[in-house]
């Protein structure tokens, strides 16, 4: 079996190592693909929702668009509003350049570029204002000339003579070709001054008087600020045309590095779905070989489990036979020594016995001791709660170890806390066999000096209480490093001072086991030639004198078993006879049977006051023979009281 089960835990431990590559494996591949994909998505994302930057720029040119458009509205119909649309515009214009100027993906260039935009834009407010200048003094001319005509006025121009011409010809030399070749050089030098480095466009502002617009209507007869207004469109859109191809090549690049994202991501998912493919094919034909495997283990341990069970019955069933074919006799002969040690002996022949029942006794403790951790073991032994008087369970218990410390030069002290009720409910038989274990061991350990019992508790709850007993010796004490093994099972420390006779190594195991079952705990605390000190905890709810069993009021006087009839039921002759021995001394009747057939056979044809019945016995057992007296017909048989013996 444990082959089999070596083999199971190594196929599985190699299914885990590859299951885990594998993975792993894929969890990285997995991974990759994401990114891929993602990357991918995110430039197709960019693409279908159209770059921004090209977006901003063709809005750029169709409102300058529109800029120019009001402009010649204003200048055919001179009306403000179109001013304002104007200015309106521009102020737009100008937030969406800013907006895209302060995009990532603008490079250097295109922001020297978009630079230029702004300015351009500022130039063409500032060159509105010398249109709409040279617009009004035009018409304001006009007005005045229509004026004059209609009231029959002749023009200047008509009234002056040759001396006029000869007067605009020394105005022409002296005031009027200077100042218009001046003009006319400003403009000049306005159009040469205009820097286009990477689109950049001279922040130079000219002022302009009225009087030199008039000059320059005389001599041009045109308004050449709308020739420099067509400049700044030309240059303009040149601008946006250069801006708009960057964006449009880099939109192509992002193209091209999409694709090619798209087409790695398509060779990841194919990949993946390999790789997937794959370890779902590794997975199943690993999973079904494992299973196979699994399924043999499994039929194995089904045997074993069955096996384990079939050996706890055994051992159950070899606990009871050990029980009823070892301490039968161990019994009898506890018995007869008592017996035996009652007669009238020699000093001599007394501490023989004496000698006998003391071997009879360590016979029996280490027998009780392998039964309870038997049931402790197998979860069968259950706690019998009722009310007792825990000052009176400690007493007893001194009292029962008393013979243990006789010839020792000990004191043994106890102190219970007044606050401790007097009456508790629980398991004072558990309880009493804690601290036989116990104060015992420290009895048995300790030579000289004493050994305090304290008793102390704490309210846990309503009328619950937390008590600690804590048994403190100054004995051998035990080494630290053994300390954390003195509760285990057949476990004695090594301490060459002890005598370990007619010790079964299990008190210590029994006793935590006990404690535990109660919800309470023990620690030990020791230390070599210093002494012990343990101290259990266990809660215990308060009760009243209610709570107390009613004590048997016979046991201080045996004179009520006079001529009593009682049937001894038990297999075993060596019983009989101890039974029918000590009973005698008592003046009682006894009749004797073999086995529940018998017992029945009897009963029905006597009457009998009680019968002590083995459990154990041929035939009808105790038990079966138990239950037929109870459910007999005859109400005085059926009230018969029976004694387990």
């Amino acid at each position: 079996m444990k082959p089999i089960i070596n083999q199971y835990i190594k196929w599985g431990i190699w299914v885990y190592i590859l299951l885990a590559l594998s993975i792993v494996s894929i969890l990285n591949l997995g991974l990759f693909s994401y990114n891929k994909i993602s990357s991918s998505l995110n430039n197709l994302k960019s693409r279908i929702n159209e770059d921004i930057e090209l977006t901003s720029v063709k809005n750029i040119r169709l409102n300058y668009i529109k800029m120019d458009n009001t402009m010649e509205m204003y200048l055919i119909t001179n009306k403000m509003f179109y001013l304002n649309q104007f200015d309106t515009l521009a102020m737009k214009t100008k937030a969406i350049i800013s907006n895209l100027d302060k995009s990532k993906k603008i490079t250097e260039y295109e922001s020297a570029l978009i630079d230029s935009l702004e300015n351009t834009i500022t130039h063409k407010m500032d060159n509105l204002e010398y249109i709409v200048l040279f617009e009004q003094n035009l018409s304001i001319e006009n007005s005045i000339n229509d004026l004059l005509e209609r009231n029959g006025i002749p023009k200047p121009e008509t009234i002056i003579e040759t001396s006029k011409k000869e007067r605009k010809t020394i105005f022409a030399e002296r005031i009027g070709l200077k100042r218009k070749r001046q003009i006319m050089d400003s403009i000049e030098n306005m159009k040469s001054n205009e820097k286009i480095s990477k689109g950049a466009v001279a922040s130079s502002k000219i002022t302009i008087k009225k009087q030199d617009l008039y000059d320059i209507r005389q001599s041009a007869g045109v308004n050449p600020f709308l020739e420099r207004d067509k400049e700044f469109n030309d240059y303009f859109m040149e601008v946006c045309r250069i801006i708009e191809t960057i964006e449009t090549d880099r939109l192509d690049q992002e193209r091209v590095l999409s694709e090619r994202k798209i087409k790695e991501a398509n060779q990841s998912i194919l990949l993946l779905g390999i790789s997937t493919a794959l370890f779902i094919l590794l997975a199943a034909i690993v999973y079904f070989r494992y299973i196979k495997r699994l399924g043999q283990v499994s039929k194995s341990l089904a045997n074993a489990k069955e096996l384990a069970e079939q050996m706890a019955k055994l051992k159950e069933k070899f606990m009871a036979n050990m029980s009823h074919e070892i301490r039968t006799p161990m019994n009898a002969i506890s018995g007869f020594a008592d017996q035996l040690h009652a007669s009238n002996l020699t000093i001599k022949q007394k501490k023989q016995v004496e000698i006998v029942q003391k071997s009879v006794t360590h016979v029996l403790n280490i027998i009780n001791d392998i039964l309870d951790f038997s049931k402790l073991n197998s979860g069968k032994l259950t706690l019998d709660f009722k009310g007792f008087e825990i000052e009176k369970v400690l007493k007893q218990t001194i009292d029962i170890l008393q013979p243990l410390s006789a010839g020792k030069q000990l004191s043994i002290n106890c102190s219970i806390d007044e606050e401790i009720p007097s009456i508790l409910i629980g398991d004072a038989y558990r309880l009493k066999q804690i601290l036989l274990n116990i104060i015992g061991n420290a009895i048995k350990y300790t030579n000289e000096g004493s050994i305090n019992i304290n008793v102390i508790s704490r309210i846990i709850g309503n009328n619950n209480f937390s008590v600690e007993i804590t048994v403190k010796d100054t004995g051998i004490g035990i080494e630290k490093a053994e300390l954390e093994d003195i509760f285990k099972e057949y476990h004695m420390a090594d301490n060459t001072s002890w005598n370990k006779a007619g010790s079964s190594g299990l008190g210590l195991s029994i006793t935590k086991m006990l404690v535990e079952l109660h919800h309470g705990s023990v620690a030990v605390d020791s230390a070599i030639n210093e002494g012990t000190t343990v101290s259990i905890k266990i809660p215990f709810r308060g009760g009243t004198s209610m709570d107390l069993a009613h004590e048997n009021r016979y046991l201080g006087n045996p004179n009520f078993l006079h001529k009593k009839r009682i049937l001894i039921a038990d297999d075993e002759p060596f019983n009989r006879v101890l039974l029918h021995n000590i009973l005698q001394k008592y003046n009682v009747v006894t009749a004797e049977a073999e086995n529940g057939e018998q017992v029945l056979s009897m009963i029905r044809s006597q009457p009998f006051d009680c019968i002590l019945m083995d459990i154990k016995m041929p035939d009808i057992n105790g038990l079966e023979a138990s239950a037929q007296i109870r459910a007999s017909d005859d109400p005085e048989i059926a009230k018969t009281p029976i004694i387990a013996v």
